[in-house]
């Protein structure tokens, strides 16, 4: 057993999803931390608690994978908290690996293609690092959770009614820049759960129709662009809470979320 295996084997449970989640993103880059932890608080790899809120819990996540050599501490804040990471290029490759192992994501870094899941998947991430590429779900799919962050250029003309799996039940996207597209997202019939984080929902204004989203419980928007945001009377008629975080340009929530009680709460962080 390798010195990079052993230490992986050790890692308390809560900390190995995080770990793993390092082999998604670009080998030698020093990444972001909010650009890191917005996705572990997402996929729920970290849950608030009493005493910390959810991303100061995944800082605490982080600082561990530091004190035990497998992530850098690159730069600082001011108030000492980690600002910038990255991690070695050997435990990178073993990231991928172990998440091919136990079917952790799928990374997806080539110049054109087009790319299936497995028919059996029910949960899938996908890390796509790419110029051109074209991603193919299939109908027929049991996919039930998706999550996907893209990096490059993307081709949204292809993302049409019937480009994610009618059975998806929840979905995370980031810096995915959809647009109109975002109507194909709308009409899963079985969506429940969504989360558009950091840019993941690109232009300023977003029009909601009747005919989307009648199924959807809980709806996060992070870090997105959009000024203008009209929603239609019959949408949304299954949503229980909203959550909207670092959505600067907003100019105001829909009234329609003041109406019939039909949400949570709705926040700007």
């Amino acid at each position: 057993m390798s010195m990079i295996e052993f230490s992986y084997k050790n890692l308390p449970n809560q900390l190995k999803p995080c770990f793993l989640y390092f082999g998604g993103l670009l080998k030698g880059k020093d990444i972001h931390v909010t650009k890191l932890i917005r996705p572990w608080v997402a996929e729920g790899f970290v849950e608030a608690n009493i005493e910390k809120g959810p991303e100061d819990a995944a800082q605490v996540f982080l600082e561990d994978l530091i004190s035990r050599n497998l992530v850098m501490n690159v730069e600082k804040r001011l108030n000492g908290k980690v600002k910038t990471c990255r991690i070695h290029d050997l435990l990178h490759k073993f990231c991928l690996g172990k998440a091919k192992e136990e079917n952790f994501f799928r990374w997806i870094n080539r110049f054109n293609g087009e790319d299936t899941f497995p028919e059996e998947a029910k949960e899938y991430r996908l890390f796509v690092h790419s110029m051109r590429i074209r991603l193919i779900y299939g109908s027929q799919m049991m996919l039930r959770k998706l999550s996907c962050l893209i990096s490059g250029t993307f081709d949204y003309s292809k993302i049409v009614k019937g480009s994610f799996p009618s059975r998806l039940r929840e979905l995370t996207l980031l810096k995915f820049r959809l647009r109109g597209q975002i109507s194909a997202i709308g009409e899963l019939p079985n969506l429940e759960i969504l989360k558009l984080l950091v840019r993941a929902f690109e232009g300023d204004e977003w029009e909601v129709k009747d005919s989307e989203f009648l199924e959807l419980k809980y709806l996060e928007l992070d870090d997105l662009n959009i000024a203008k945001w009209s929603v239609s009377d019959d949408a949304f008629p299954m949503l229980e809470r909203l959550a909207l975080t670092k959505c600067k340009r907003l100019e105001k929530i829909p009234s329609h979320f003041d109406r019939d009680g039909n949400w949570g709460r709705a926040g700007q962080g």
